[in-house]
């Protein structure tokens, strides 16, 4: 028996997609396999801009953290993909304002 279940990744082929923390280890599987389904992808990154390197000419980058974004980033978005997360202990010292005392 098969259980039918909504896939948002495959709801998401063929349309404009914003995705949040792109250059994690998640975001890059994301990032690849939505433009192999032929989507329109924007990614917002603030650091790891190495993992997205193999897709320079086929992404829209903007470097920035959500604290910070620009109020436009989601306009003719048809989804966004919400990734963006501090990992590690050594990202939490680093960006200690944004993790701790700024919320937007």
């Amino acid at each position: 028996m098969r259980i039918n279940s909504y896939n948002p990744v495959e709801a998401s082929y063929n349309k404009s997609i914003l995705i949040t923390g792109a250059a994690g280890f998640t975001g890059t599987f994301l990032t690849k396999r939505l433009l192999e389904k032929n989507c329109k992808v924007k990614v917002l990154a603030m650091d790891n801009l190495e993992n997205l390197k193999h897709f320079r000419g086929k992404i829209s980058l903007i470097r920035g953290n959500i604290c910070n974004s620009p109020k436009n980033l989601l306009k003719d978005m048809d989804v966004d993909f919400h990734l963006a997360a501090i990992t590690r202990v050594t990202g939490c010292i680093k960006y200690s304002h944004e993790a701790f005392v700024k919320v937007k």
